[in-house]
């Protein structure tokens, strides 16, 4: 027994690739049809709290099984102590392969075609009334295979809906206090604002420096940080010193109304004229990717 596998339901555990505090992320297969698929295994309670992240995981990928960039979800279940998401298996995120890049983080051409395509994503996510909440490098990965590469939005645990049933607005439930100590938290959020479209967009604003390997808006004490993204919003010059180069799009990003729809056209234009200025031509699905050494790289 020592030397048999571990199962999930037809799921047979391969190799584990992650771990945090919701569960844990595993390469498997199906026993049935030897599918090879990523299994998501999620606690059911934490120190007696019942976890939340499955449903809200759930439902939001089988809402946006059809949104292209998103990723796939081919089942889910639960278990005696877990709840499992099974997922379409993808390349690599951008925090592994921004590392590969030492310090200098993404060229300039790079970092605005990935904006690009985020927004582009979140534009089709936020029509179904969803709202990611938790953007950052770590969940976004890059799929695709030969020269044909793409953006993939991941994690959908923390989403909220702020529709309802008749599309009307209805304003979600907060974050909890605890989110303040996030770099990737926006000030309204950490101030107890619900989550919305404008926000997800705040944490694309935050991505766009932290591709530079840049995060002025840092410190430890997570009241104070969300004082410095606030004065980091209002006036993005002060913070950026030799980034300038994106100023505009943190201010267009910044001036987003909280609670009504942005102006999606309006960024995306300003990012296709920031990624021609930068020699990066038309923004598209694609983004320029190769394999290295079996790893993937993003100039």
């Amino acid at each position: 027994m020592a030397n048999s596998p571990l199962k999930v339901d037809n799921y047979i555990l391969e190799k584990k690739l992650g771990e945090g505090s919701y569960g844990d992320v595993y390469f498997c297969r199906d026993e049935r049809n030897n599918k090879w698929s990523v299994i998501k295994l999620i606690h059911k309670e934490i120190n007696g709290v019942r976890d939340e992240t499955w449903r809200r995981e759930t439902f939001a990928l089988t809402a946006l099984a059809e949104v292209r960039g998103i990723s796939r979800m081919y089942d889910y279940g639960a278990t005696d102590i877990h709840n499992y998401i099974v997922m379409e298996p993808l390349l690599d995120d951008l925090t592994n392969i921004a590392r590969r890049n030492g310090i200098k983080g993404f060229s300039k051409s790079t970092g605005f075609h990935i904006l690009w395509q985020l927004v582009k994503i979140l534009q089709d996510v936020h029509s179904f009334g969803i709202a990611h909440g938790d953007i950052k490098a770590d969940n976004l990965m890059i799929s695709g295979s030969n020269k044909t590469f793409m953006l993939s939005l991941v994690d959908f645990g923390l989403s909220r809906s702020f529709k309802d049933h008749n599309g009307n607005r209805t304003p979600p439930i907060p974050f909890p206090s605890g989110c303040i100590n996030l770099i990737h938290t926006p000030a309204r959020t950490a101030n107890g604002k619900p989550h919305m479209e404008a926000e997800d967009l705040m944490q694309v604003a935050y991505l766009a420096c932290i591709c530079r390997k840049l995060a002025p808006w840092e410190d430890i004490d997570g009241h104070k940080m969300t004082k410095l993204k606030k004065a980091f919003a209002e006036k993005p010059k002060k913070f950026l010193g030799e980034h300038q180069d994106l100023k505009p799009i943190i201010k267009i990003i910044a001036k987003q109304k909280h609670g009504k729809e942005p102006n999606y056209k309006e960024i995306m234009d300003l990012l296709q004229e920031m990624l021609t200025s930068s020699g990066g031509g038309f923004a598209g699905d694609s983004l320029k990717a190769q394999f290295v050494n079996g790893a993937i790289v993003l100039p």
